[in-house]
């Protein structure tokens, strides 16, 4: 059984259990342990379920709240680091590690991140239960993007994947009242308020005619639209939250004979004396929900010349605050509730002349025979006369993914630089992956999204500053080495993935043919960090006497320099408070007949039973 509990905890991991290793946030002042650690992630991930993928802006778990047992906090490790069919010790302890030091490092009070997500009208703190309407629109998809980063960065990837065969991968749609809706449609790596997003794009490319359906939890209804928006009117919705059935039609525009709008000379609160009547339209208001005619009656007055809109007359009405202006973009007067269509419009004239005839929206209509159905992985698979998988066959069971058929995407920041940026080396894919809304969020606050790194050749040095916290200069960085390696986009990618790995105590194994680069990698990333490098050249001839006198070195370098078991030994920024950190590298580690003995250095930091020093 997997337990969670202090006592246990304590016993059943050593000295591991309060090592300074594992916390990434490096703070000698205060090191979390395993138990911390553990209860602060699945808290997290409890909140991030019952809110049904949605996350409040402020994050810190009382010390009186109640711990959560091993079992929960094993289900929910397990479910969100997506590793059901195959859940291993080390991949969840690794998972736990490397979210706790992002967690807390988003809920930081100077996150980049985390102010990216304040609401913009300041709403304050809601009082009471939590609600997924309380909380910031984007704040859940900015922590299911970390969740991601986690995976990616502390888990085993696998080229076999382990596909839940009761997972929705599709949504059919029949019956709808317009062809571009009924077919397939795809589930999205993104969701909304905790519900799967499916899209549908009528081009050949991705974001070509694009239509989303998708889940509102403030409505409690299902909706398909080409944004994804949690009020605005939808082409067609459910007013349950039962999607199979129940969908109704968005009202269309509609001439209204009974609308009239006349101009009137020589009003005396009109600038230069004009103004715009309308009737006819308030008479005839019902007051049904789903009824999107406004009250437009009254005199709308002339507003001056440095208040035109598009070049044209602009009129207002004071109460109810309405809008009569010309709007470019749909060639037509139109009257709205702000002085631009972006938020809509409640009536638009048929000609290009202020008189009308105008158009408002009817009503609402039910489509009869339209149906939703969701697919899961395994009616998919039968369909396509495909069997899924047996996680239980005697092939490869774990057959490495390689590096170059994974886009690595990951989401980097600095507290003390105030900066934050997506990275991946596939920079479309990244974006495509990304809900819409929190996309758009990020990019008006200014952070970098999807940004290729093989364009970022003045900013690489950067981007390994913004998570190593070491600052180098363009010409420091390329002076390094002797100046003979060359730091390209993929480099950085994969000195953030060892260095994650490094930061949060977890091991670190590189895999690749020889002469592919892995120990010049090695050695510019402890140059930057300016860390001291060992390097064992391992071969068939490679003696135990040579291990152990590589890791007596390290040992005494590490002790010299004053920092065993000093948690700031970890810290990035350790080399310039006059602390020195050791890297040993096992270079092809696997040709070696003491296989063992290494693996006991690199999985439990011991050589011999006796522990290696924390830095």
């Amino acid at each position: 059984n997997f337990r969670a509990d202090l006592p246990s905890l304590q016993v059943g991991m050593g000295t591991s259990f309060a090592s300074p290793r594992h916390d990434g946030l490096c703070d000698p002042s205060s090191v979390a342990t395993a138990h911390q650690r553990l209860q602060y992630v699945c808290r997290a991930l409890a909140m991030l379920k019952s809110l049904k993928g949605a996350f409040p802006l402020a994050f810190a778990p009382g010390q009186g709240q109640e711990e959560l047992d091993g079992t929960t906090c094993f289900e929910l490790l397990v479910e969100t680091a997506k590793l059901t069919l195959r859940p291993s010790l080390w991949n969840i302890w690794a998972f736990v590690d490397v979210l706790y030091w992002q967690l807390k490092e988003v809920h930081h009070p100077d996150s980049v991140a985390n102010q990216a997500c304040v609401p913009e009208d300041g709403s304050p703190a809601p009082e009471g239960e939590l609600r997924p309407e309380d909380c910031p629109m984007f704040k859940g998809e900015l922590i299911a993007f970390i969740l991601r980063t986690a995976r990616d960065f502390a888990t085993r990837q696998t080229r076999r994947q382990d596909v839940d065969a009761g997972a929705v991968v599709e949504a059919e749609l029949e019956g709808f009242h317009q062809d571009r809706f009924c077919g397939n449609w795809e589930v999205q790596p993104f969701s909304s308020d905790g519900h799967p997003v499916f899209a549908r794009y009528s081009g050949w490319e991705k974001g070509s005619g694009q239509f989303f359906l998708y889940f509102r939890a403030a409505q409690r209804c299902w909706v398909i639209d080409a944004e994804l928006d949690k009020v605005a009117p939808a082409f067609a919705y459910t007013k349950t939250p039962d999607y199979s059935r129940g969908w109704w039609r968005m009202a269309q525009w509609t001439p209204n004979q009974t609308m009239h709008v006349e101009e009137l000379k020589n009003h005396p609160l009109g600038f230069q004396g004009s103004a715009v009547q309308v009737t006819g339209v308030d008479e005839h208001l019902t007051g049904a929900e789903d009824e999107y005619l406004m009250p437009l009656n009254g005199v709308y007055l002339r507003q001056p010349k440095e208040d035109n809109i598009n070049k044209e007359a602009h009129y207002v009405l004071e109460q109810p605050r309405r809008h009569l202006f010309w709007e470019s973009s749909m060639s037509c007067w139109v009257i709205a509730h702000i002085c631009h269509a972006d938020e809509g419009v409640y009536a638009k004239s048929a000609t290009n002349r202020i008189t009308g005839p105008y158009m408002t929206m009817g009503q609402d209509e039910r489509v009869k025979g339209a149906t939703v159905r969701f697919i899961t992985a395994e009616e998919e698979a039968h369909g396509a006369g495909q069997q899924l998988q047996d996680a239980d066959d005697d092939g490869d069971d774990f057959p490495l993914l390689r590096w170059e058929d994974s886009s690595h995407d990951c989401m980097l920041f600095s507290n003390r630089r105030h900066s934050v940026c997506f990275l991946s080396s596939d920079p479309n894919k990244l974006r495509l992956s990304m809900h819409p809304g929190l996309l758009q969020l990020l990019e008006r606050n200014q952070v970098r999204v999807g940004e290729a790194l093989d364009s970022l050749t003045a900013d690489h040095t950067k981007v390994l500053g913004c998570l190593t916290d070491v600052d180098r200069t363009p010409q420091e960085a390329a002076g390094l080495l002797g100046g003979h390696y060359c730091l390209t986009g993929d480099a950085v990618l994969k000195m953030l993935a060892i260095y994650v790995r490094m930061r949060c105590g977890l091991p670190v194994v590189l895999m690749g043919e020889c002469g592919c680069g892995k120990t010049e990698l090695v050695r510019y990333l402890c140059a930057w960090l300016g860390v001291q490098l060992l390097t064992l050249n391992v071969h068939g001839g490679t003696t135990e006497l040579d291990i152990d006198t590589t890791f007596a070195q390290a040992r005494k370098l590490a002790i010299e320099s004053g920092t065993d078991g000093d948690a700031a030994a970890s810290s990035a920024s350790s080399a310039s408070a006059g602390r020195k950190r050791v890297v040993v590298f096992l270079d092809e580690i696997n040709t070696s007949h003491h296989v063992n003995m290494l693996c006991e250095a690199v999985l439990d930091r011991s050589l011999r039973g006796e522990l290696l020093p924390e830095n």
